[in-house]
């Protein structure tokens, strides 16, 4: 979801030609991406533990 609101501000900035909506969606994507990956690793570790245990 929040990966959503930062490419909507993304393609606002890029219609109005202005760089910092531009420049800060790209950072909520970009930052939104690397919790996804981080949740991912932490559900990989926990299936892990579980299958071993």
């Amino acid at each position: 979801m929040l990966g959503l609101a930062g490419f909507g501000l993304i393609t606002w900035g890029l219609v109005a030609l202005d760089f910092w909506p531009t420049l800060f969606g790209a950072t909520v994507v970009i930052m939104a991406q690397l919790w996804r990956i981080d949740r991912f690793g932490w559900l990989w570790e926990r299936a892990e533990e579980q299958a071993a245990a």
